[in-house]
């Protein structure tokens, strides 16, 4: 079940191309470089070098087999479409970025998950790594949980429910009917 908060929330957020790792995925996806040739790369590198943990990893070792993982997943998303964390379940090996964790949660749960702004706006909450996989692949759509949704979105969505022959957004929106 989603949530319905009030406040600026949906106001503070990251334009998806200012993201780091969207830009490395871009460049390594779309440009063709390889991951040493990216600043992700590069900032990760030194963080896990000096000591820190990053991306889940606290070793060089770690952080390849990392950046190896997700060549896989894009691998596997290019060559057999997207496919549900239900289907996933089923064949373990074509989740190359399974966590262990994925075995305790119903896989409903572990799908891109987003939020709808006031307006409607769609903000990525969590599953990051198959989002931008998915857009740098140009797919049109994919599956996705609702976490949260703006008060004032959820108010229109309540009208349009309450009257949908009144409304043209259902046609337009995918949180509508």
């Amino acid at each position: 079940m989603s949530e319905v908060l009030d406040g600026d929330w949906d106001r503070q957020f990251i334009s998806f191309d200012d993201w780091k790792t969207y830009n490395a995925f871009d460049r390594r996806f779309s440009d063709g470089y390889k991951w040493a040739e990216t600043a992700f790369y590069a900032q990760k590198m030194a963080a896990i070098e000096a000591g820190e943990a990053k991306w889940g990893c606290t070793s060089v070792d770690d952080f390849e087999q990392r950046l190896h993982s997700i060549d896989q997943l894009y691998e596997n998303i290019r060559s057999h479409g997207y496919k549900t964390q239900r289907q996933l379940q089923k064949n373990r090996d074509d989740d190359p970025i399974r966590r262990s964790i994925h075995d305790y949660w119903p896989p409903e749960l572990t799908e891109i998950t987003i939020n709808v702004g006031r307006d409607g706006q769609l903000l990525l909450h969590d599953g990051r790594h198959r989002f931008i996989i998915a857009s740098l692949l140009g797919l049109e759509s994919i599956p996705a949980r609702v976490k949260a949704r703006h008060d004032n979105w959820q108010q229109r969505r309540d009208t349009v429910f309450a009257e949908p022959s009144n409304s043209t957004d259902r046609y337009r929106h995918p949180d509508l009917p």
